[in-house]
């Protein structure tokens, strides 16, 4: 998405130099028409002045060095030579700013209809420059003057072993950009149309990582556009792409429709999973995601039955979630916000339901995780690996701000907190518990 936004700051360039120097040029004639109110009664004013009694009195006194008369055509010619200069330098400037406005709306006609495609490809090489985005296309269309632009087979590559890298080919993928909003913020894209997506995502293993790539590859942990921008209409239809998570096995994720209202550069996470309606699958297992308006807010339906919690763990790395090993969950989420003060908080009821669930702690965790993980599989393992959880969560729309990953937002934090508090209650071992880690304490 940054990409795209210096894309469309790259292409609209122009049009933004032409309205700057079109407002000059109304503001040059504002000025020239000012001056000319101003000077012109003084100029009528001075010739007036010039009276019959002043002239015989110059010639009664021939001794005077500097009769009135000469003094008065003196001061007109002051003023008037002051007022043609002004005039002369802003009808100079007002011919420059129209030389150049024909010039660049001459250069805007050549490009839209001659050298559009050209053009396109040129800005795509800078953008690649600035970002380390390959960007390329084999056919673009579009119009400078309407905003609308459209690529077909639209390749889009990034390689790093710290950073995200993907592959992605999109068949089709249109916009139409509100260019005027390139001056002011945020920038406005009505619609985004993207149409069948292959390719794959690798996200690094983060235990590869040297030292010295660490703060570069926490960066990713945020979403940091150098110019906000708001998508009104998101539609994207057809994607099947490889997923590879902290080296993990490949994940096949598809979807078959993503549609989203709105969706904000800086609040992107949220929008996806609480404004959108999504269906699709991870490795063949179906996901669904429904939104429906309500007074000043939304209510979203989380769907996903039957789901490996194998498959679970590699997308979450908090404990016990990634302890998790064999079985199946069934998860049902449903939840409601509402804007209070142009912030939304998010009340998040799960309905966690397992079979055969296995939790393999790891050995080397700390003595104080010891004492959950016995907790936890001494629950698990009583009833089989079949358990019935019913959680409330409660986040804050702040959260998601500037967030990469559901994981950034904090919402893993919380769930994970509040199934293990609610297993522990269960199991009516939360006094030992916190024995247990009171005298681990003092060892």
């Amino acid at each position: 998405m940054e990409a795209l936004v210096i894309l469309l700051i790259e292409f609209l360039l122009d049009p933004i130099i032409l309205l700057f120097i079109l407002l000059f040029n109304v503001l040059v004639c504002i000025i020239e028409l000012i001056i000319e109110l101003i000077f012109t009664p003084f100029l009528m004013k001075d010739n007036k002045t010039t009276s019959p009694a002043m002239t015989k009195n110059a010639n009664k006194n021939p001794s005077n060095p500097e009769p009135p008369q000469k003094r008065i055509n003196s001061s007109k010619m002051t003023n008037s030579v002051f007022f043609a200069k002004t005039v002369y330098a802003l009808k100079w400037l007002r011919n420059l700013s129209l030389s150049l406005i024909i010039l660049i709306i001459s250069a805007l006609f050549i490009i839209n209809f001659a050298l559009f495609e050209p053009t396109v490809k040129w800005i795509l090489t800078r953008v690649e420059q600035k970002t380390g985005i390959e960007l390329n296309a084999e056919q673009i269309k579009g119009n400078i003057f309407t905003g609308k632009i459209s690529f077909h087979q639209f390749h889009v590559t990034r390689e790093s072993p710290i950073k995200t890298s993907f592959k992605l080919d999109i068949a089709d993928l249109s916009l139409d950009i509100d260019w005027l909003s390139l001056i002011f913020r945020p920038i406005t894209i009505q619609t985004l149309f993207i149409n069948q997506v292959t390719g794959n995502i690798t996200q690094p293993d983060p235990q590869v990582n040297t030292n010295d790539h660490t703060e570069q590859a926490d960066s990713e942990s945020q979403i940091k556009t150098k110019r906000p921008f708001v998508i009104n209409n998101l539609n994207v239809n057809k994607i099947n792409i490889t997923f590879t998570n902290n080296g993990n096995t490949p994940i096949p994720v598809s979807f078959d429709k993503i549609y989203t209202p709105k969706f904000r550069s800086d609040y992107a996470i949220f929008d996806l999973f609480f404004r959108s309606n999504i269906t699709g699958s991870i490795d063949g297992h179906p996901i669904l995601i429904s939104t429906s308006e309500m007074d000043s807010g939304r209510i979203t339906h989380w769907h996903i039955p039957d789901f490996p919690v194998a498959i679970l763990a590699n997308f979450v790395n908090k404990p016990p979630i990634n302890w998790l090993k064999g079985g199946i969950i069934n998860v049902e989420v449903k939840d409601k916000w509402q804007l209070n003060d142009q912030e939304a908080n998010i009340e998040m009821d799960w309905h966690l339901q397992s079979q055969g669930l296995i939790l393999e702690p790891p050995p080397d965790i700390p003595f104080i995780k010891r004492q959950l993980a016995f907790a936890i599989t001494h629950y698990i393992n009583s009833k089989n690996g079949d358990i019935d959880l019913r959680l409330r969560t409660v986040l804050n729309e702040n959260q998601f701000k500037n967030a990469f990953s559901l994981d950034a937002s904090g919402l893993w934090d919380a769930l994970t907190q509040t199934i293990t508090n609610s297993i522990i209650n269960k199991i009516h071992l939360k006094g030992e518990f916190n024995n247990n880690v009171t005298g681990s304490k003092h060892f």
